[in-house]
């Protein structure tokens, strides 16, 4: 404790002599001020716009949306990475700058009325809006941006946070209502987004509290929201402010129309039914074995509940088996390769996903960064100095995954993999693989979540794998312990969670999901522990571009030197529906803009309103309050 006391002290004494030593800047012709910023290409929205295309200005407020969550909650605090907080928490702080969903990669200003920035965006200033103002009414100074830049530099903050403070080299106040950042490097305009993302807090809140505390105390934010009540773990309800200062800017107009209440389900077959029963408002839909009989429901036939769905331009979610290369077994490409010669995809779709979802093909896919054929052009450039540290193949041929389904497929395919252990060192003694040297046996744990779909999942890999004289011990576990574990890389193979789609204008946070640093630094993305300099020198590329050309050439190297890595053993879309397609279900009670955004994740409900003539007719039918 005396230890986070005195770092606060010390962040407070930053923001204090960086207020009293910074001046002004000088006038410089090479420095562009703007109400935006495009990270590639121009903006669409001209400075007097009024609201972005897929909203709806005249949307009323009012009512709830009922969200559903697997899992539970133990904080409010929504930084800290050791903390399980609501993801609904983000609602609670504004950024410097919104991003818009119907561009690539464009941002308008949000607690920042302009940025300035010179030719070589060295760094970015920010001018905040005057009547910004946090939930407690206190004003949202430079103070305050200071010091919530510095606090995301703590060890335990989650790395999406992190890799902001990352981007930044110093922050100083430069006005009554100014404050620059100099970056951490030039000439990258992906950092200039990155910092415009800071959620800004109350410098004077933390005054007397741990930044980094795990706690069920109400914070205060500057956002559109504030949570009004809770039940610990189990539930919490975000209250619309009705003295949100920004409620009329162009970036918010038309949204954030209803409070929002998420419940928590420790089971997911309870939460699909609590679903059907009318208890939530809608939901994502990830396997098609619920349709065929749920389509013949009275909700559905009657129209109370409509199946939707939207065409997303981002990558998609990447889902596959990690394995962990800071295991010794693993460490071997060989063995990995093995590994992917022994998961029956096409008996898993056949007998796990009755013939829905199809397979992911490679990291990126759907987006312009995926891969296709063999590397030509910029990316070849890229990747022909590390030709000695790469697959031959890698360069004549296309990235192919192994066909099985067939009896004969996979006995051809588990010889492949039994011989690619053997090359690897390893024998077959009293029919158990035993590792090299020490003749131990190999047993493998593969870590698991709570519930029986993971098990299915992994059922028939399992099998091969005994077949191949490998014993594999399914560890299940409950979320905290899963989470735990996974922050220190405590597993050999475990199944990764559909990831947050690349981003549009990938840059710096690139590193936390491949980058060597990640082998040791806990709580990264990298789970499979990727230690290869060709990624970390892709990597820096992407980081440091200054077009969109590299970026896309280094990201496609990047997607190709990973798959040929073999990190993982890709397993399905997350959706049952077609790659660049994303259905939903919800109940029929609210209005929709005619356009919604494509690039965000997840349904779009903060364009969404309550229909009240829908929602009565609902309420009628059903005889229930929904």
């Amino acid at each position: 404790m005396r230890r986070s006391a005195r770092r606060l002290r010390a962040l407070f004494a930053v923001a204090i002599v960086a207020a009293l030593t910074a001046s002004a800047p000088a006038a410089d012709s090479d420095v562009t001020t703007s109400y935006g910023f495009a990270t590639f290409g121009t903006l669409k929205y001209p400075a007097n716009f009024t609201h972005f295309a897929y909203t709806n200005p005249d949307a009323p407020k009012g009512g709830v949306y009922r969200a559903a969550q697997l899992g539970y909650f133990d904080s409010f605090n929504a930084f800290d990475a050791i903390a399980i907080a609501p993801i609904s928490l983000t609602g609670l702080y504004d950024q410097l700058l919104s991003r818009s969903g119907d561009e690539p990669a464009s941002y308008y200003g949000l607690l920042a009325e302009t940025l300035s920035y010179p030719r070589d965006i060295g760094w970015v200033e920010f001018k905040l809006r005057e009547k910004a103002r946090f939930s407690d009414g206190t004003p949202v100074t430079p103070e305050d941006v200071i010091f919530s830049l510095n606090a995301l530099r703590g060890l335990t903050v989650r790395p999406v946070f992190r890799r902001i403070a990352a981007s930044v080299k110093d922050v100083i106040k430069t006005g009554p209502h100014s404050v620059r950042f100099i970056l951490s490097q030039k000439n990258n305009r992906t950092l200039v987004t990155t910092v415009g993302e800071l959620m800004v807090v109350p410098a004077h809140y933390y005054r007397h509290r741990d930044f980094l505390k795990k706690s069920m105390e109400k914070p205060v934010g500057s956002g559109p929201y504030e949570i009004d009540r809770f039940s610990p773990g189990r539930s919490v309800t975000l209250r619309l402010r009705k003295d949100y200062w920004g409620k009329d800017l162009p970036v918010n107009k038309g949204r954030y129309n209803m409070d929002l209440r998420t419940d928590y389900y420790r089971d997911a077959a309870v939460m699909a039914e609590a679903f059907l029963s009318g208890d939530y408002d809608a939901r994502i839909e990830t396997s098609a074995l619920q349709w065929p009989s749920e389509r013949r429901l009275p909700q559905f036939r009657d129209g109370d509940l409509i199946r939707s769905e939207i065409h997303y331009t981002k990558s998609i979610s990447y889902q596959g088996i990690v394995l962990n290369t800071r295991r010794p077994f693993f460490s071997d490409r060989r063995v990995r390769e093995a590994m992917l010669h022994a998961f029956d995809f096409e008996w898993f779709r056949a007998n796990v996903l009755h013939g829905y979802h199809g397979r992911v093909t490679d990291y990126f896919q759907n987006s312009a960064f995926g891969i296709h054929g063999v590397p030509i052009g910029g990316e070849r450039a890229m990747l022909e100095p590390w030709r000695t540290k790469l697959p031959p193949a890698l360069f004549t041929r296309p990235i192919s995954l192994p066909v099985l389904g067939s009896r004969q497929k996979q006995r051809d395919n588990l010889l492949q993999a039994a011989a690619l252990l053997k090359a690897a060192g390893y024998r077959i003694e009293n029919l158990r693989l035993v590792y090299p040297g020490t003749h131990r046996p190999v047993a493998l744990d593969f870590m698991l979540g709570m519930g029986v779909a993971q098990e299915r999942y992994v059922a028939q890999f399992v099998r091969n794998l005994d077949r191949l004289g490998v014993t594999v011990n399914l560890k299940i576990y409950d979320t905290s312990t899963v989470r735990q574990l996974t922050a220190r890389y405590d597993f050999d193979m475990r199944i990764s969670l559909p990831g947050v789609p690349v981003l549009i204008t990938p840059g710096s946070e690139m590193k936390n999901q491949y980058g060597s640093a990640g082998v040791t630094q806990k709580d990264s993305g990298n789970l499979a522990g990727v230690d290869d300099p060709v990624v970390d020198a892709l990597l820096e590329t992407i980081a440091t571009a200054r077009d969109r050309e590299t970026v896309v050439d280094a990201m496609r190297a990047l997607d190709r030197v990973l798959m040929w890595g073999i990190y993982s053993i890709p397993l399905h879309h997350i959706y049952p529906a077609p790659t660049g397609v994303m259905p939903f279900t919800y109940w029929n009670k609210f209005g929709r803009p005619p356009i919604e955004a494509r690039d965000f994740f997840g349904i779009p409900t903060d364009t969404w309103w309550i229909d009240t003539a829908k929602q009565a007719a609902l309420r009628k039918r059903l005889g229930k309050d929904i």
